[in-house]
């Protein structure tokens, strides 16, 4: 039972976060249906509460289901598992995190190629704001190169447990944020995140995200990250 979700038996392992596991799933009666499987709940050392980590599955569910754009990663379900809360998404073979990317491949990337993915990030995040999203945690490590090997790569922005939806005025409800989002994301992501982040519950989400934004932006052209620490950021 550990090595299915829904339909999906468990393949190979994509990815492991701080709280969550990205799994191959291939769907039980169609053999070319592949889901990326995130399952949350894996244990740590530091491992949030059960309830908090539950409560980031559902988030990142229930942001993902209110909008579809071809730089956010899909996410088609969510399934109750015995290791904790799962999600399905849409799988994208021999897709690599920006910060694994960057680590392997970066000599070969010109300005335009850097340029051309920040300009993809940047317009992404615009189509999430206009759906009253905000991710709050952007970095290298909530990106995912769709097709490292082609001299322009394409990327998605994913890993939104961190996010939260502002209610409009007319009928849609909104998301609330984690007031914990350093301890939801992988080490090295803290230096991405704006300062106010940790400290004020009411921060604007997009704001953040733009701090968020110039962070990457410095990361891709300078080659190094924004600071050494979260704590070396300007204050």
């Amino acid at each position: 039972a550990l090595r299915r979700v829904g339909s999906c038996r468990l393949g190979e392992l994509l990815l492991e976060g701080r709280h969550f596991q990205d799994f191959l799933g291939t769907h039980d009666t169609l053999a070319n249906e592949h889901r990326r499987v995130r399952i949350y709940g894996v244990p740590t050392a530091e491992t949030l509460a059960r309830d908090s980590i539950a409560r980031a599955a559902k988030r990142e569910y229930q942001l993902l289901t209110s909008v579809v754009h071809p730089g956010i990663l899909k996410v088609l379900d969510y399934v109750q598992h015995d290791l904790g809360p799962a999600l399905l998404f849409e799988h994208l073979p021999g897709a690599l995190r920006l910060d694994h990317y960057l680590a392997e491949r970066e000599k070969g990337l010109d300005l335009y190629a850097r340029l051309k993915i920040l300009r993809q990030v940047a317009e992404a995040l615009q189509n999430a704001h206009e759906h009253r999203l905000a991710h709050r945690a952007l970095g290298p490590q909530s990106l995912l190169v769709l097709d490292p090997e082609a001299p322009e790569p394409r990327v998605k922005l994913f890993n939104w447990q961190t996010g939260l939806r502002e209610a409009s005025t007319t009928s849609s409800r909104g998301v609330t944020g984690t007031e914990h989002i350093t301890e939801l994301v992988d080490d090295g992501a803290g230096v991405y995140i704006a300062p106010e982040a940790r400290t004020d519950p009411s921060a604007e989400g997009p704001l953040l995200d733009v701090f968020s934004l110039g962070a990457l932006a410095y990361r891709l052209f300078s080659g190094k990250a924004p600071a050494e620490s979260a704590f070396e950021l300007p204050r």
